[in-house]
């Protein structure tokens, strides 16, 4: 169930019967996966749906296709073989695995 509590606020009533606080122009929801994903939650989209506005909209810049686009517009060249290789003492390193699987060694911190 979705109400209407000002300009751009909702509550919307989950089947739980748990209400939410949603802000469309700030791109908020109490539930908090708006604010963290930036993507609209299901309770910002009942609203968007409520208020009959765009759910593509309430997306994060970030995540719109236009962006993709733009990141992968330039060409990516392949490197030839001996181009950009570590030099020196850190390209002859060699890198060994720990003594102890790390499970093994949690556990010896728990027993302890």
């Amino acid at each position: 169930m979705v109400c209407h509590v000002n300009k751009s606020e909702y509550e919307v009533r989950g089947r739980d019967g748990v209400a939410y606080s949603v802000d469309l122009d700030n791109k908020s929801c109490s539930c908090l996966e708006f604010d963290m994903l930036l993507i609209p939650c299901t309770h910002a989209v009942a609203a968007a749906v409520h208020s009959r506005k765009r759910v593509d909209s309430l997306v994060s810049q970030q995540f719109r296709r236009s962006t993709w686009g733009m990141a992968y517009s330039m060409s990516i060249n392949p490197v030839s073989e001996g181009q950009g290789l570590v030099e020196g003492a850190v390209g002859k390193t060699t890198i060994v695995p720990p003594a102890k699987h790390p499970y093994e060694m949690v556990n010896v911190r728990k027993g302890a």
